[in-house]
């Protein structure tokens, strides 16, 4: 199946003559091709008229930015009304027709429920990265930033220092009112629809002011309550209360992007920004440059609370994903959660990142687990924090309160396929392989392009004797990056190949030989990866050894050892048994 837009405006065309037939309309028959016929212009050297094309020449007029914003919201609220996000919205990516703008690339779009995929441009993703109308939102506001300012997103919400003596400056700082809501880097402050933003882009078009309206709404607020404290003398208290609340409220309204971010500091606050831009790539060198963005916004505001705290995270992932060594790692990433929680003891995640980075360090879940339970006490609760602690719960070997954790976050985000992997996992160790190879088939319905979901099908397809299909599911852990030391392209063509050719033994071999020559090509390659695929190739000795290295690299997924089938050949091995100890998942 293949679609075909119309014909965008071209940005430069050279036109060339060229002889050719001409039928004037069905009836007649065509006339034959003659030197002396009228000739119709030929153009070549084509390329796209888009809105990048048109930034080349500088930033556009507030009055053409406000006709694009008109018309690209109408077209999200379209898209959206139908279930549909685009994805990927950007200058390039809308092309003009007849000189109306058009959104284009649209093999982007995709059901707005459909949000497993990451597709999208680094600086025009949210912090809560793509797939949603949120999201959606986000990337117009900063597509019109860059038409308005003429400055390049990253810079978003810097405005030059010019703009001031612009002649249509009045309308500017009004467009950049919504935009300032469109780029909200909480979601929940950003235009619940496109349909608001739209509106209020219609209220500009009728030469009314967005700044003024809030403006009205604000001081009738204050109005109102000011009224009803001096109407109800009886509840003075309760409403001098509202009023301090009401008044605290505008103040936060009124604040910069970065004070509501928890900084006074503008460029702490960016670099924040471009690190949650980076880590969404959930590549090694995106993690990487992700780090040292956190690390530079808590050197400008050491008082930077979300700095700290997303610091340890986004270490403590990069760890457990196999992306770096945690020996030198995890120690800083603890020292950023206990600044964080010094900062604010009351904020509940940094106490899960202390219990994670406790854990991958020390093996000791003992000690864990009350730092785990504060961060659910303090809550908000959020489905991920539950889910963190259940795994570990699962892998201490709790089955029963793994499997009530897992079933509540289920009911939390039942669009997450981490619960049904892990009642997978219970299904198979209680003796239900059928039923368990069932729920992780809903986890990859749900997430198809996780590539961890596919490692550990895989691994129970492979103890279930399903080999092909086990080797299908690592290889397409391969395409999607699940393997951060191969290439995804010819690394996972050359795996193809050999699947097709040889068989999953063969596969299987081919996948270990390449693990070992980039780790010595001088790559990092984790104990622990190594560690599994020998152990499905059978190779006890050598899993043995990458166990142990593994332990030494401080791997997160090490707990996961008594679970995992894939290490059911080695329940044998003395050495195995000491490997548990040292993880304190056996006495």
């Amino acid at each position: 199946f293949y679609y075909v837009m119309e014909l965008a405006d071209p940005a430069k065309a050279e036109v060339i003559s060229n002889q050719c037939s001409v039928v004037s309309n069905q009836s007649e028959a065509p006339r034959p091709l003659l030197p002396s016929l009228t000739t119709a212009p030929l153009i070549t050297d084509y390329s796209p008229r888009t809105l990048r094309s048109d930034l080349e020449a500088g930033r556009l007029p507030a009055a053409r930015v406000l006709e694009l914003g008109l018309v690209l919201a109408e077209a999200l609220a379209h898209l959206h009304g139908h279930g549909l996000v685009h994805r990927d919205l950007k200058p390039s990516n809308l092309i003009f027709v007849d000189g109306r703008p058009k959104l284009a690339d649209i093999g982007l779009v995709t059901d707005a429920s459909d949000s497993r995929s990451f597709v999208g441009t680094e600086g025009y993703l949210p912090p809560e990265g793509p797939g949603s109308p949120q999201a959606d939102i986000f990337a117009l506001g900063k597509v019109l930033y860059e038409a308005l300012t003429g400055l390049d997103r990253r810079r978003y919400p810097e405005m030059p220092a010019e703009a001031r003596d612009w002649p249509d400056r009045a309308l500017v700082f009004e467009l950049n009112e919504i935009l300032l809501q469109a780029c909200a880097a909480d979601a929940r402050q950003r235009y619940v629809n496109a349909e608001a933003m739209l509106a209020d882009l219609q209220l500009l078009d009728a030469g009314k002011s967005v700044k003024r309206r809030r403006s009205v709404r604000r001081g009738w607020g204050w109005t109102w309550k000011t009224a009803a404290v001096l109407a109800l003398v009886a509840l003075a208290f309760a409403l001098i209360r509202n009023e301090r609340d009401r008044r605290a409220a505008l103040v936060q309204q009124n604040l910069t992007p970065w004070e509501k971010a928890g900084t006074t500091n503008q460029a702490a606050w960016q670099a924040w920004q471009r690190a949650f831009q980076m880590v969404n790539t959930y590549t090694r060198v995106g993690l990487s440059n992700a780090i040292q963005e956190w690390e530079r916004a808590t050197e400008l505001d050491p008082n930077y609370l979300g700095a700290w705290s997303t610091l340890s995270v986004t270490i403590t992932i990069a760890v457990g994903e196999g992306h770096f060594a945690g020996t030198n790692l995890l120690p800083r990433a603890k020292a950023c959660a206990e600044k964080a929680i010094a900062l604010n003891p009351k904020e509940g995640a940094p106490y899960l990142s202390l219990a994670q980075c406790n854990l991958a360090l020390d093996y000791d879940f003992a000690q864990a687990e009350p730092l785990f339970r504060k961060c659910l006490e303090l809550g908000p609760p959020h489905w991920s924090h539950r889910n963190n602690f259940a795994w570990e719960v699962l892998f201490q070997g709790r089955f029963g309160e793994a499997e009530q954790l897992f079933e509540r976050v289920k009911q939390e985000n039942p669009q997450q396929g981490s619960p049904y992997v892990a009642l997978g996992i219970l299904s198979w160790v209680a003796g239900n392989p059928t039923e368990g190879l069932a729920l992780f088939e809903e986890a990859i319905r749900l997430q198809p392009d996780h590539p961890r979901w596919r490692s550990w099908r895989g691994d129970f397809l492979w103890a279930a004797d399903q080999r092909p299909a086990a080797a299908q599911d690592w290889l397409r852990q391969v395409q999607l990056g699940g393997f951060p030391f191969l290439d995804r392209d010819a690394d996972g063509a050359a795996l193809r190949q050999v699947l097709n050719e040889r068989g999953p033994e063969a596969f299987l071999e081919r996948l270990i030989a390449l693990a070992e020559a980039r780790q010595t090509a001088g790559q990092f390659v984790a104990g622990f990866d190594l560690a599994r695929l020998h152990a499905r190739a059978g190779n006890r000795a050598q899993a043995l050894d990458h166990l142990e290295i593994a332990i030494a690299e401080h791997s997160g997924p090490l707990m996961s050892v008594k679970v995992n089938p894939a290490f059911q050949i080695l329940r044998d091995e003395p050495r195995f048994h000491a490997v548990l100890r040292r993880l304190k998942l056996e006495k």
